[in-house]
């Protein structure tokens, strides 16, 4: 019987430290407005945001062979661009748009979100009339530049997003402390404590690799979540909001290895040998 509680409670324990971590990696950056905004913005800036944004612009512009429309090189439009998104009132003009597209994450659903980008349409207008005056995207209330659309690639419909997101270090720390706590007693009560501390540091030590292995699944999920040309955008933005993976992995692997080293200088519990002559 106390054998099977040492079980249960180290498991317990484990499985609190395991979830300690993936809410960090997964749930740090998503579930936090400013920080969610601020990956968005990060991730529309890189390479696979401009080209989004860049195939919008053309096919408003007009594409070779086009004859209803102007052309100008790709080339040309990229670097329209990048001095779009490399402005300063870039981010300031998208923040709203992103602040509703994250209260739609919070439901944690995995299903893709529309970004309007009308907000870019002065700053894509200044920009092409700099190219050829005779360009130009469409005006005030007609047909604008098509929506991205973007997803996270986290599904967890069973959490409450929108309840937590205020509360996700406090919820991480008071899971690392249950975890620490959990652990120590599984440990305490253990007949062999070399062995089960052993064993405890090894499954952590195995578990630093779940975070790490989170970070290389769920940006390939939010890729396959939207079609060509977001899929790419999808997946970079879903990079940047797992970016704190390398920490939970980092916390898990060292109390790991903490344990194992504790276990080789633990003496082992048991009566005292006789001594000689006693």
């Amino acid at each position: 019987m106390r054998g099977l509680l040492v079980v249960v409670t180290a498991t317990v324990g484990i499985v609190a430290a395991l979830a300690s971590a993936l809410l960090w990696t997964a749930g740090r950056d998503l579930l936090d407005e400013e920080r969610f905004t601020d990956d968005a913005i990060v991730a529309l800036r890189a390479p696979e945001g401009r080209d989004a944004i860049g195939i919008r612009v053309i096919a408003e512009v007009g594409v070779p062979g086009d004859p209803a429309g102007s052309f100008v090189s790709r080339a040309a439009i990229d670097a329209l661009v990048g001095r779009v998104v490399a402005s300063p009132v870039f981010a300031a003009a998208l923040a709203p748009e992103l602040t509703r597209a994250h209260r739609e994450f919070l439901e944690l659903s995995g299903e893709p979100v529309s970004i309007d980008l009308g907000a870019l349409r002065e700053l894509v207008a200044q920009e092409l009339a700099g190219l050829d005056q005779s360009l130009a995207v469409p005006a005030e209330g007609e047909a604008s530049l098509p929506d991205i659309q973007l997803a996270t690639g986290v599904e967890a419909p069973g959490i409450p997003g929108a309840r937590i997101a205020d509360r996700t270090p406090v919820i991480v720390g008071l899971l690392a402390l249950a975890a620490a706590a959990l652990l120590a007693i599984a440990i305490a009560l253990a007949e062999r404590t070399r062995a089960t501390t052993a064993w405890i540091g090894a499954v952590l030590v195995v578990a630093a690799a779940v975070p790490a292995l989170a970070r290389r699944l769920v940006p390939d999920v939010a890729r396959s979540r939207v079609p060509a040309p977001d899929d790419e955008l999808a997946w970079r933005l879903a990079v940047e909001l797992m970016d704190g993976w390398w920490l939970a992995t980092t916390a898990l692997a060292a109390a790991g290895v903490l344990l194992l080293i504790s276990a080789t200088v633990l003496r082992p519990r048991g009566p005292r040998s006789p001594t000689p002559g006693a």
